[in-house]
């Protein structure tokens, strides 16, 4: 009786389970279709003000917080941005749990790079670095013009993405200067001065 009770249990789970997968497909074609608008406009695949939202809108739907809500939607979304493009992301080889934080950012579903020099990067034509702050990352970012796009926390290290695609200014983003040789948060864009800016990450 019992096993059979549970046998009763698992069909109706492998139906769930066929259930949420053919609804990820869907949600992967219409990713496609938004990569398809996004290749027109030539913007950015990675749009983390989005994702966040995506997490947020879930834990308050569904009285969660976005810690549950994040590592199971992160590799759906992951899974899904594959139709509009596979990113690829720089990481630092020397630094611990650098692919931990990769795959907690942005899923699995992504070429990985290696590099020991920030100047290896510049000369491969990648989009997309992770790593931690530093005084060499901070010269490269204001250098090479590129930007911070978002961040996260493993095992104490603050690890930082940066782009060379331009940034985002939604009302969904926080604002990251650089002054007095320390890093600002300012909420408003008209606190910033485009000079000293340095990025920004979605608000939380």
């Amino acid at each position: 009786m019992i096993i059979i009770e549970i046998d009763i249990l698992r069909k109706k789970i492998n139906e769930i389970d066929q259930e949420i997968f053919e609804l990820i497909l869907k949600r992967k074609g219409l990713v496609r279709k938004v990569g398809e608008v996004k290749n027109e406009k030539n913007t950015p695949v990675y749009v983390p003000e989005r994702e966040r939202e995506i997490f947020y809108n879930l834990a308050q739907q569904n009285n969660l917080t976005i810690d549950d809500v994040s590592p199971i939607f992160t590799e759906i979304i992951s899974f899904c941005r594959i139709a509009e493009k596979k990113l690829n992301v720089a990481i630092n080889t020397e630094i611990n749990c650098s692919l931990l934080a990769l795959n907690r950012l942005l899923g699995r579903q992504v070429n990985t790079t290696y590099f020991s020099n920030l100047s290896e990067v510049v000369s491969s034509g990648l989009n997309y670095i992770l790593t931690t702050l530093n005084d060499e990352t901070l010269k490269f970012l204001i250098t090479n013009n590129w930007k911070i796009i978002n961040r996260i926390k493993v095992e104490a290290k603050e690890f930082y993405l940066f782009t060379n695609f331009k940034l985002s200014y939604s009302h969904n983003v926080d604002f990251l200067i650089f002054k007095d040789n320390k890093i600002e948060k300012l909420k408003n864009k008209e606190e910033v001065d485009i000079d000293k800016l340095i990025g920004t990450i979605p608000k939380k």
